[in-house]
């Protein structure tokens, strides 16, 4: 019996095109899973044309970004927000690397092999506040 394709809207990269193997934008040394806390620098998640190359902070845990192909991600942007939202995170050079703010708002799924170089993480205390930001976004409880 002859086996049955997925509509190509459905298919992997690599279903769709078996011949052509998946390139990578990550360096060849770095063959670890991103983790939560990363930050890295990436074009079009999942296929949006809106979106210019903006850095990305990996929110999906650990041991879900081990086991799927692509990872949770929230967008890092250096235009104020119009008006104070509980779901935009500031970010300060004191604690962390990058400045600007966390869109809590923009979450979405990035594929690991569109994920560009990893750029360094946020602290701790940072990705508590990026958690009360998620809350507020999902309108879930606040966490403790």
């Amino acid at each position: 019996m002859p086996q049955k394709r997925l509509p190509s809207s459905l298919r992997t990269r690599r279903e769709s095109r078996p011949w052509k193997a998946a390139s990578s934008k990550r360096s060849r040394g770095d063959t670890s899973d991103p983790i939560r806390r990363t930050v890295a620098r990436s074009g079009l998640p999942s296929g949006l044309a809106r979106h210019r190359p903006h850095y990305w902070v990996v929110v999906s845990n650990n041991s879900r970004n081990a086991h799927l192909l692509s990872v949770l991600t929230v967008m890092i942007t250096t235009t104020a927000p119009r008006a104070p939202r509980p779901s935009y995170v500031p970010l300060t050079k004191s604690r962390d690397s990058f400045e600007g703010w966390v869109v809590c708002d923009d979450i979405g799924p990035i594929r690991k092999e569109v994920l560009g170089h990893l750029r360094g993480s946020l602290s701790p205390p940072t990705m508590r506040l990026v958690d009360i930001g998620l809350a507020a976004a999902l309108s879930l409880p606040r966490p403790a």
